[in-house]
């Protein structure tokens, strides 16, 4: 069974993306995000992440927020999974 959770961006470290982490890692599913900085969750359990990329975050995060759901809207049939979990505001646009 192949598992996505969708969710609008991992850019910054907080409650919400190491729920996130734990629950992809348990259950083997891969995370599809609009922006995802590797680094910060170095210390966290190993999750697999597909991420689409957010380059207007730098500059304004709303504008951030703006192409994450494009991004999810304009890239979702790329996705094959047999289940989907959305969570966040954009994710579904996926």
């Amino acid at each position: 069974m192949r598992l996505g959770i969708f969710y609008d961006s991992m850019l910054e470290k907080g409650g919400a993306q190491r729920t996130l982490a734990i629950l992809a890692h348990g259950l083997g599913a891969q995370i599809v995000t609009a922006g995802y900085y590797a680094e910060a969750f170095d210390d966290w359990p190993s999750f697999k992440v597909r991420d689409l990329g957010n380059f207007s975050t730098r500059i304004s995060s709303r504008a951030g927020l703006l192409e994450a759901g494009l991004r999810f809207k304009f890239l979702a049939k790329q996705y094959d999974y047999d289940y989907n979990l959305f969570c966040g505001y954009f994710a579904p646009f996926a």
